[in-house]
C-alpha cells in the first residue's frame, strides 16, 4: 500500500485538499519525486501561501518569507549549495557564537536533512518554514547571485486558466513578475527577443528562445536583467510541462483519461 504523507494527512484535516486530492499527488509523488506541499502548488490543487500557513499552524513552527532576507555568509557555508536545492532548505542565519543555525525548510518534519544538516555544521539547528518557492528564490539570490524574477508557484492555476481563455489576441495581458508581485517583464519581447506585434510560433519553446537570444549576440556578456529574463525563460517552461503533466495525471486518477 502506498505510504501516506503526514503533511498531506495535516493538509487533509484542514481541509486543504480532500482525498482524492492527496492520492492523485502522492501518485505523482511516486513518478516524478519531489515533496508534497509543492506538488500540490504545481499541479494546482493548493493555493501556496495557504497550504504554508496552514503547515505552520498546524506543525506549531514559525513562518518566514525570505525575499527581504539579509545574506549571511557564515550560515550559507555551513550547508552545500547542492544540499540545499536538492532537500528545499536555506540556511538562514547562524547565531550564539555559531552554536545554532536557524534553518528554513519547505518540509520541517523532514528529520533525516535536518540531522544531517546539524551534523556537518556541527550546530543546533532551530527550523522555521518558508515556501519551496522562496527556498527557491533565496539558493538563486545568495548562493547564485542571481535575482530571480519569475511567476510564482501559488499563481501556476490561474495562469493556466487565463492563458485557456485568452482569445482577443492582445498579448499585453502577458507579464513576468517577482515574488513581491512587482512586473518585471510586461510583454513576451522582453524574454523572448521577439519584436513586438510579430506572431508568437505555437511551437517556440525554452531553447527556441534562448538560442535566438544567443544568436543576436554571439559573444555577448549578459547582463542581470537579461539572465533573469533566461532564467523565466527556462523555469515557466518547465512549470508549464507539470501543469500538463500534473492534468493528465488528474484525469487519469479519475478514470477519464487512458495511458
Amino acid at each position: 500500500m502506498q505510504s501516506r504523507s503526514r503533511l498531506g494527512e495535516m493538509l487533509v484535516k484542514a481541509k486543504v485538499i480532500d482525498e482524492m486530492q492527496l492520492r492523485s499527488a502522492l501518485a505523482r509523488l511516486e513518478q516524478w519525486g519531489g515533496r508534497i506541499a509543492s506538488t500540490l502548488v504545481d499541479m494546482g490543487l493548493a493555493d501556496e501561501e495557504s497550504l504554508y500557513a496552514t503547515l505552520a499552524r498546524e506543525l506549531k513552527v514559525e513562518l518566514v518569507h525570505l525575499g527581504r532576507q539579509a545574506r549571511d555568509a557564515q550560515a550559507l557555508a555551513k550547508v552545500d549549495v547542492q544540499v540545499a536545492e536538492d532537500k528545499g532548505i536555506f540556511p538562514m542565519a547562524l547565531k550564539d557564537n555559531g552554536k545554532t543555525l536557524v534553518l528554513a525548510m519547505a518540509d520541517p518534519t523532514d528529520m533525516e536533512t535536518l540531522d544531517e544538516v546539524g551534523r556537518k555544521a556541527r550546530a543546533r539547528v532551530t527550523v522555521v518554514i518558508a515556501s519551496e518557492t522562496e527556498i527557491r528564490h533565496a539558493i538563486m539570490r545568495h548562493y547564485r547571485n542571481v535575482d530571480p524574477g519569475v511567476v510564482p508557484a501559488g499563481r501556476a492555476r490561474k495562469a493556466v486558466q487565463e492563458a485557456g481563455t485568452a482569445s482577443s489576441g492582445d498579448d499585453d495581458d502577458f507579464k513576468v513578475t517577482d515574488m513581491s508581485g512587482n512586473t518585471v517583464a510586461k510583454h513576451i519581447s522582453q524574454i523572448s527577443g521577439a519584436p513586438r506585434g510579430a506572431p508568437a510560433s505555437p511551437t517556440a519553446s525554452a531553447s527556441d528562445m534562448l538560442d535566438a537570444m544567443f544568436a543576436s549576440a554571439p559573444g555577448h556578456a549578459f547582463t542581470d536583467d537579461e539572465l533573469k529574463r533566461i532564467e523565466g525563460v527556462r523555469v515557466n517552461q518547465e512549470k508549464s510541462a507539470r501543469v500538463v503533466q500534473a492534468l493528465q495525471d488528474l484525469l487519469a486518477d479519475k478514470g477519464l483519461l487512458k495511458r
